[in-house]
């Protein structure tokens, strides 16, 4: 457990309405902490888990006892089933939202933590289906800035929201933590679970050419890349690619590259400000049109962004893979698929970009292939009833 940590807002999350709970219930979990000195509570698959004491870490500042270790020099993962054995019994119902937080940690001046590598899922535990994945570099190295400084640690949150119909209903909640590749380890404490009514969506913001429909970048804003090298893609165009209606945005063909669009009322978008009590969800498609070796599209690289516009600053950030390739891990994305990528992020009272406009950021983060995307959406909700939205 610790007791000071930077913090960094990373959620994914799905939503809907018809809420069931009234205020967020915190989850008991087995040793979410790691403070037995073990993984009690915690089912091991691969090699290298283990807990592992600050005092043995001397590049790692400690909060108190203990934190865990994930497949050192191997793939591996801790598994946890919310069913009641030594931790409370927690099934998906219809409307309710379940946020799962947990801190990462990259020593990496100790020379035994991977800066790549890191997975964190949610999942229903009897299908063994995942519900909500983050998977993510911790450093950039040459192509990606730090999303955690050398020898810190980030707070990783991700949610996800059970609607009526979904097929996982009923099913146990699980929490999987995983390292993958043949170096470092994943370092993870602190683990915590709150399920709470899901807000209801209060109103849909138009953006600008959320589907590229006008066959352009017409709304969107090219930063840092060559215009050449991003547009609008007719579906037709790409083998074997199963389209929705008639284009998709790509972004940085062979190159690092960004569309942003500002919501700010000036170019045919709504206006929207940030304002204390409201939660803003961004949704946006990403796609997978080909490997490593076959097709025109990356399966790294990606980088879905919510930003506060004057100042520049992320308040929640989604970069992963697609699939596994040479670090062998599972697929996220099918093969010329999609999927449907989700941030929140809530305005608190003192919250210091109250007042600014919402950026979304579509990026592209690699020398090969580009970032394809889709669908983007973008919704203001009530975090708490009574509370009023406030569009400009």
């Amino acid at each position: 457990m610790r007791n000071a940590f930077l913090w960094i807002a990373v959620c994914v999350t799905a939503m809907v309405a018809a809420p069931m709970l009234s205020s967020a219930a915190l989850v008991s979990i087995n040793n979410p902490g790691f403070e037995s000195g073990d993984l009690t509570g915690w089912t091991e698959s691969g090699s290298g888990n283990g807990a592992v004491a600050y005092s043995t870490v001397p590049c790692l500042s400690g909060w108190s006892n203990y934190f865990a270790k994930v497949g050192y020099a191997a793939n591996g993962s801790l598994t946890q089933v919310l069913d009641g054995n030594g931790n409370d019994t927690v099934t998906l119902t219809a409307g309710n939202t379940y946020k799962l937080s947990v801190q990462v940690g990259r020593p990496g001046s100790c020379g035994w933590s991977q800066e790549i590598g890191f997975r964190i899922v949610l999942k229903a535990a009897q299908s063994d289906a995942a519900l909500v994945v983050y998977d993510f570099f911790t450093y950039g190295g040459e192509d990606l800035p730090n999303l955690i400084p050398e020898d810190g640690w980030i707070e990783a949150v991700l949610e996800y929201t059970a609607e009526a119909g979904d097929p996982y209903l009923g099913e146990n909640v699980s929490i999987a933590l995983e390292h993958w590749g043949a170096t470092g380890a994943g370092v993870y404490d602190e683990v915590q679970l709150d399920v709470s009514a899901a807000p209801a969506v209060a109103h849909a913001v138009m953006v600008n050419n959320p589907g590229f429909e006008t066959g352009d970048l017409t709304g969107w804003t090219l930063v840092e890349g060559n215009p050449t090298k991003s547009g609008a893609q007719l579906y037709s165009g790409v083998t074997d690619f199963s389209g929705w209606s008639n284009y998709f945005g790509y972004v940085g063909y062979a190159e690092p590259a960004s569309l942003e669009q500002i919501l700010d009322g000036t170019d045919d978008n709504e206006e929207v400000t940030f304002a204390a009590g409201n939660v803003y969800s961004l949704a946006v498609q990403v796609g997978r049109a080909g490997n490593d070796s076959v097709g025109w599209s990356q399966e790294y690289g990606f980088r879905v962004t919510l930003k506060a516009a004057e100042s520049n600053a992320a308040l929640v950030v989604y970069c992963f893979y697609t699939h596994g390739g040479h670090y062998a891990t599972p697929h996220l994305v099918d093969e010329y698929g999609w999927l449907k990528t989700k941030l929140q992020y809530t305005v608190e009272d003192g919250d210091p970009y109250i007042g600014q406009h919402p950026c979304i950021v579509l990026e592209h983060t690699w020398t090969k292939g580009c970032g394809i995307y889709d669908e983007v959406t973008f919704d203001v909700l009530g975090a708490e009833t009574g509370i009023a939205i406030v569009i400009r």
